[in-house]
């Protein structure tokens, strides 16, 4: 069967059917948030991929995980769960979607992220209003077709309670945090809060560190000190080619590794940094060179 015959059979099973240009995963289509799935169908571009709407007939269960046996153990819960058969979908393994029906959720919703020995983000999503997912294509990183382990189109989804999905997030947590993977989530909270207390106390400050964070970005103390930025707000640490080393939140980095001259699971600003870099820790030390260095200024 042709894509466009699968995207027709689609949308009479309720499903709302929208094109993927070759090699992408998400829509081109201007506005597909809200376009009319028929006309779409009726127009269908040739050797398109086929995504799916998501919030009204299917919502779906992203397991953007990259250690197989956690994947296993996450699909095994939810197959535990869910009043139906579940039909997984695989793109990029081990990373599986499942299409599923749940009342009550009307927003995309995720766990925590979670960073892993590789460096790698891990999280599980839950699709629904304003996303989509690839349903038949062709994957962007592998060059292979997305694979379903059933057929969606005899499949009737099964139903999964908002409760449910949330039981399986605190699951996620602890197993992640057994293998001693990053909480990004909470590091993220936790920069905020350090971010917000240090903004109280040193926003007007003149001590030289206080000026130092206030003048001098942390990005460009990172660059300074051989940090490569990553992604986003993720940096990589000195020595190592890829992966998550820190991130930073409002005006502080939160390390991650013990690789470094900074401490780890612990939040740095700029000054600090610095002065773990350039002084040895010295901050008494670092102080005094930038207080040269501002009297030098003036």
């Amino acid at each position: 069967m042709d894509l466009k015959k699968q995207a027709a059979q689609l949308l009479q099973m309720g499903y709302e059917p929208i094109p993927i240009k070759p090699n992408e995963k998400y829509p081109t289509v201007k506005n597909w948030q809200n376009a009319d799935c028929a006309q779409l169908v009726e127009s269908w571009p040739k050797d398109y991929g086929i995504g799916l709407r998501t919030g009204q007939k299917v919502t779906a269960i992203d397991i953007d995980v990259y250690h197989k046996g956690l994947v296993d153990w996450a699909v095994n819960q939810f197959r535990s769960l869910v009043d139906g058969s579940l039909l997984c979908r695989v793109g990029q393994p081990p990373k599986t979607l499942i299409p599923v029906s749940c009342e009550g959720v009307e927003k995309k919703f995720t766990s925590n992220k979670w960073v892993d020995q590789n460096g790698t983000i891990n999280q599980i999503e839950i699709l629904s209003h304003g996303q989509q997912f690839v349903a038949f294509g062709i994957h962007p990183g592998t060059g292979k077709p997305y694979e379903w382990d059933g057929d969606l189109l005899a499949h009737s989804l099964p139903t999964i309670r908002r409760s449910d999905l949330e039981t399986v997030f605190q699951g996620f947590d602890n197993q992640a945090a057994e293998k001693g993977w990053h909480n990004l989530t909470q590091a993220a909270e936790t920069a905020k809060e350090v971010t917000a207390t240090r903004s109280r106390k040193n926003s007007s400050g003149d001590a030289p560190g206080d000026v130092y964070n206030r003048s001098v970005p942390l990005e460009t103390v990172l660059e300074h000190c051989d940090w490569t930025h990553c992604q986003g707000n993720y940096w990589t640490r000195p020595g190592k080619s890829k992966g998550i080393s820190g991130a930073v939140h409002g005006g502080v980095l939160y390390c991650f590794t013990s690789s470094t001259c900074l401490d780890a699971e612990q939040c740095h600003d700029a000054f600090e940094i610095l002065s773990r870099y350039e002084f040895s820790g010295d901050k008494s030390a670092c102080s005094l060179a930038l207080r040269q260095e501002m009297e030098k200024v003036c």
